[in-house]
């Protein structure tokens, strides 16, 4: 089997074919210049905006096909059947160990890595119709790629226990060229058997719809734009951190060692409270009080405040409307648009089948702690439904 590797330079696009076991070879070994490496230590020190040029020299990983240049364009030239589902934003190694383990924990994992960044990780399974055969023309392909993604969003999210972000399952989906000596690799993981379906979805996700619009919604969608989503949450976080302090100090001076401590340790509970990973509220913290000469007494003090918290993600700085709003969009509830409808009963059957699932589990704090997340969803998604009532 191969794969394609692409690679954006100078305004022009290089394609290549690889072997799909060296491929796995090349990702458990680095290169002298180290460019993944060099790549997580600049994330760390960015402000949560800046996009690093870094990353714009690894090339893209294509697991689904393989591709070719022609005088008309890109051509696929075979379909793999490889669905890649992605767990981002992870705050720690940790994380990205554990998120690792789950996926590794299940048969049809043929693949698991942990990708460029160093906070997320990559998972692909293996599809083919029952008949061991996989579609040949593009069309069917696409039909057949969109069905598996949604298969495979359903059986692994229960397992996880962090959210997969949704994506458009195109031919052309793609992750960074990463570092991991410490992958998971199967190359006899279970195939999952899948019939030829005739045409795409009905329910069309919420996110492939929207990025086909060409009205500009400059706010946050779920999994659509991750800046957005820990600005606003930082930003609310901020704000209640502020005020709460100042009713007990009247004049805080951020630019005080002395004041700024007892704020970041409101801010980093509050943060820890609304559910945003320890190392974007480090980020945001110091990019936010524009100095990294106080980088270790931020990062430390968000460390232990993380540390010693319980409740992670269980209470927003956002109020129920703004919660609401935040998560689908004030304007298309407003509107009743068509597209956030048919996303709403979509993620609805989604969320009802992983809670059906996760009851069916051993009753343990972790699947507990998933069963009420799965629960907040749902009572989220009947409050937007009502607006169509």
């Amino acid at each position: 089997m191969k794969i394609t590797l692409m690679r954006d330079k100078d305004g022009a696009t290089t394609m290549r074919t690889l072997d799909i076991n060296l491929q796995i070879e090349a990702m458990k070994h680095e290169t002298k210049a180290q460019p993944v490496t060099n790549l997580r230590t600049s994330i760390r020190y960015a402000s949560p905006d800046y996009r690093l040029d870094e990353a714009k020299k690894l090339a893209k990983v294509i697991p689904a096909a393989t591709f070719r240049k022609t005088v008309n364009g890109i051509q696929m030239t075979r379909y793999n059947g490889i669905i890649q589902i992605e767990v981002n934003h992870l705050a720690n190694r940790a994380e990205v160990n554990r998120v690792k383990q789950e996926a590794a924990e299940l048969s049809q994992t043929f693949l698991t890595f942990m990708g460029s960044s160093g906070h997320s990780v990559k998972i692909w399974i293996r599809f083919t119709r029952p008949d061991q055969s996989l579609p040949q023309k593009r069309e069917e392909a696409e039909i057949f790629q969109a069905h598996a993604y949604r298969k495979a969003f359903s059986l692994y999210q229960p397992a996880l226990s962090y959210p997969i972000e949704l994506k458009n399952p195109t031919l052309e989906q793609s992750s960074r060229q990463t570092y991991d000596p410490e992958l998971y690799y199967n190359p006899d993981s279970t195939i999952v058997y899948m019939r030829q379906p005739l045409e795409m979805p009905s329910d069309t996700t919420y996110k492939e719809t929207v990025q086909a619009e060409t009205s500009p919604f400059k706010r946050l969608i779920p999994g659509y734009d991750s800046f957005d989503t820990l600005s606003a949450l930082f930003e609310a976080a901020l704000n209640k951190a502020y005020r709460s302090l100042s009713e007990l100090q009247p004049h805080v001076h951020t630019r005080s060692d002395e004041d700024l401590k007892p704020l970041l340790v409101q801010v980093a509970r509050y943060c820890f409270q609304a559910g945003i990973p320890e190392e974007e509220t480090a980020r945001w913290a110091i990019a936010h009080f524009y100095t990294q000469r106080k980088e270790y007494l931020v990062r430390q003090t968000v460390q232990n405040v993380y540390t010693s918290e319980k409740g992670f993600g269980k209470k927003s700085s956002l109020t129920a409307e703004q919660e609401l709003e935040f998560r689908y969009g004030k304007q298309l509830l407003t509107e009743k648009h068509p597209v956030l409808l048919a996303y709403l009963r979509w993620e609805a059957q989604i969320q009802q089948d992983i809670l059906t699932q996760l009851s069916g589990q051993p009753a343990t704090e972790q699947i507990a702690a998933r069963i009420d997340a799965v629960k907040q969803i749902l009572a989220q998604n009947a409050r937007a439904l009502a607006y169509y009532e």
